[in-house]
């Protein structure tokens, strides 16, 4: 209950300062959540006109991570750069309906990566050096800014 009503005056305050124009919040609160038996790092921002979630790690982060769609109540809009960086236990990363970003090197060092799910709405971010094992990269059908050809990001 406490959680929820200093999430909810943050989330009040950061959009009375960004409707009058004096501060964009780069992040309004650090949370975590357990989903599914994995503990999420996340931080709740204001983008797109809404407060979403970020995601910035899990754990464990091994075999396959399935990233939910929302956490705290919020939409997962982004993966944070740099997230699950050298995660070698890492076999499958299933990313969320809704999701917008991937961010730069989100998975880099992922060396045992060997399948991402890639949805629709994904429009910025992809990018996974390192991931010496990458058999298939799925892109949803629908996704207007990525389509996935034989495994491969194009």
């Amino acid at each position: 209950m406490k959680t929820n009503i200093i999430r909810n005056l943050a989330a009040c305050a950061a959009v009375a300062l960004v409707a009058c124009g004096m501060f964009y919040p780069a992040r309004l609160l650090a949370e975590s959540q357990k989903v599914d038996g994995v503990n999420w790092s996340y931080y709740s921002t204001w983008k797109a006109g809404q407060t979403v979630a970020v995601v910035t790690g899990a754990s464990p982060a091994s075999g396959t991570l399935r990233i939910p769609a929302k956490l705290g109540g919020y939409t997962v809009y982004e993966i944070e750069e740099e997230a699950f960086e050298g995660c070698s236990g890492l076999t499958s990363v299933v990313f969320p309906e809704g999701l917008e970003v991937i961010g730069y090197d989100a998975l880099c060092d992922c060396v045992n990566l060997v399948d991402v799910v890639i949805p629709s709405t994904v429009r910025e971010g992809i990018k996974f050096p390192f991931a010496q094992k990458m058999i298939s990269i799925t892109v949803a059908s629908g996704n207007p800014h990525f389509k996935s050809v034989d495994g491969v990001v194009g």
